[in-house]
């Protein structure tokens, strides 16, 4: 993936402020990437169903994978999830113009995919990805050694995925930070009972 995902993020925020007294910060952003994490995961599935399919390949569908991390800034309880191509995923891939299969990374061209490509000239074995036997960067060859690269119409499939799951990613999330709301509430009551010497 680029360094600034393509599509939209998952970002989880709650208001713990109730029970501040009982629950550490650490212990709040572990409620928020539970909820984090449960969205994403409808996102992950959704983007998978909508990513598109070269005929032979499927790899961008495969490739399609979420991370969810912790808030990091001093006093937020917020944690986030990304969703995009993996980019350990990779398939050998006969394509257009080529005999020998290729290796395919779909998390090196996914943002093209998203956002759509120029006209663009091309050069002698210009590809997309990498060569599986010569490492290079660059998958997919277009057929052409040289000319022009007609480019290629946007397809924002993961745009699409969550408009399908925003509302019940929504409902996910809440659903997920209640029961570990409740598991902390829990845990909490049984120490102070133990230190009372309660069962």
């Amino acid at each position: 993936m680029s360094k600034k995902p393509i599509g939209p993020q998952v970002r989880v925020k709650v208001d713990l402020s109730g029970i501040e007294a009982v629950i550490s910060t650490a212990r709040q952003r572990g409620i928020t990437l539970a909820g984090a994490k449960a969205a994403g995961k409808l996102l992950k599935n959704a983007a998978r169903s909508a990513a598109p399919k070269r005929p032979g390949s499927g790899a961008l569908k495969q490739a399609q994978g979420v991370r969810a991390a912790k808030g990091t800034k001093q006093g937020t309880t917020a944690s986030f999830a990304v969703q995009g191509a993996k980019k350990k995923i990779d398939k050998m891939v006969v394509v257009r113009g080529r005999k020998k299969a290729q290796r395919v990374v779909p998390a090196f061209y996914d943002h093209l995919v998203q956002l759509g490509t120029r006209p663009h000239a091309l050069g002698k074995g210009e590809s997309l990805g990498r060569d599986a036997t010569k490492r290079r960067k660059a998958i997919v060859r277009t057929g052409q050694t040289t000319g022009k690269h007609p480019g290629a119409k946007k397809n924002p499939y993961r745009k699409r995925a969550w408009e399908t799951v925003k509302g019940p990613a929504g409902a996910a999330a809440l659903k997920a930070m209640g029961i570990a709301t409740q598991k902390e509430i829990d845990r909490q009551g049984a120490k102070i009972r133990s230190k009372l010497g309660g069962t």
